[in-house]
């Protein structure tokens, strides 16, 4: 739909329409608007920001824009684990993919570190995100086996000992006290 604003009289402009959600606990409106930032890393961006009035004058169906702060979106990519065996003791392969900086040139430098592990929630019974601590002697460092400009891979495996299993039950009960974690840094 062509609208126009009152800061550009002379054009009209495209507007992307996203119903707002209010959270009670915070007293804030909010919007999930999903983005597509397909094999960027890292990338900035900052919306323009606008109410929409479908029942108003001619003209005015969009109140002024409001510029938001710039905002830097994590890039998207994909972990996949085996828990197979970690009934029977044995390690827990670890695979991430997707988007990393990669200039040729540079290659000696490296890509960025990637950190996998295990934590334990501190407090039993919290629902949240809250609470969780970090099992130190469960933390590796993912290698990357490979990397183009397209796509980093980077693997390892996460050592796993029969006296920890309940760690990893929560892979596939999330009622368990444990989780899995990634850390990217660089």
């Amino acid at each position: 739909m062509n609208l126009s604003l009152d800061e550009l009289p002379n054009a009209l402009v495209n507007a992307a329409g996203y119903t707002p959600g209010y959270d009670v606990a915070r007293n804030l409106w909010y919007c999930d608007i999903p983005l597509v930032s397909n094999q960027l890393y890292y990338p900035f961006i900052r919306l323009a920001l606008a109410r929409f009035q479908p029942i108003s004058v001619r003209g005015a169906h969009l109140s002024r824009v409001v510029q938001a702060d710039f905002m830097q979106l994590t890039p998207d990519r994909k972990v996949i684990y085996d828990l197979s065996a970690v009934a029977g003791g044995g390690p827990v392969p670890i695979k991430v993919s997707g988007p990393s900086y990669f200039f040729q040139r540079y290659r000696d430098l490296g890509s960025p570190i990637i950190y996998a592990g295990f934590q334990r929630r501190q407090i039993p019974g919290l629902k949240d995100e809250l609470g969780w601590e970090t099992l130190t002697d469960f933390v590796i460092t993912l290698t990357p086996t490979q990397q183009t400009p397209e796509e980093t891979i980077w693997e390892g495996s996460l050592p796993y000992h029969l006296h920890h299993v309940h760690c990893a039950w929560w892979w596939q009960n999330s009622s368990c006290s444990c989780q899995g974690w990634l850390n990217s840094i660089r």
